[in-house]
């Protein structure tokens, strides 16, 4: 898994380090709520997790994440890096948006 340096302190001779797990962010940039599972490669799907337009849901994670989501009645599977930011944008023609990692990456 990774893992993100927290905090470091430093007491002569001893340099500590605090370690977390790194958040993966999703963000709905649409006008209308988002539907999706995620999994781990150790869980099984969780979910449905419903994100209202303009909010974000963070989630703990030291694995990349399995996404999927049913859009026109074909199922979308992405892997999703640990410690990333996506976002449902809107696009031409699909009111549902699509995913894609954020700039701020």
């Amino acid at each position: 898994g990774r893992y993100r340096i927290n905090k470091v302190d430093w007491s002569n001779p001893q340099l500590l380090a605090t370690f977390t797990v790194p958040e993966l962010k999703l963000t709905n940039d649409t006008k209308v709520e988002m539907e999706y599972e995620l999994k781990s490669p150790y869980s099984d799907w969780g979910g449905p997790y419903k994100l209202k337009p303009g909010e974000s849901h963070t989630f703990d994670a030291a694995t990349p994440l399995l996404y999927r989501r049913k859009v026109n009645n074909q199922m979308q599977v992405f892997t999703l890096a640990a410690g990333s930011h996506f976002e449902f944008l809107p696009e031409n023609g699909n009111a549902s948006g699509m995913l894609f990692e954020a700039s701020d990456n």
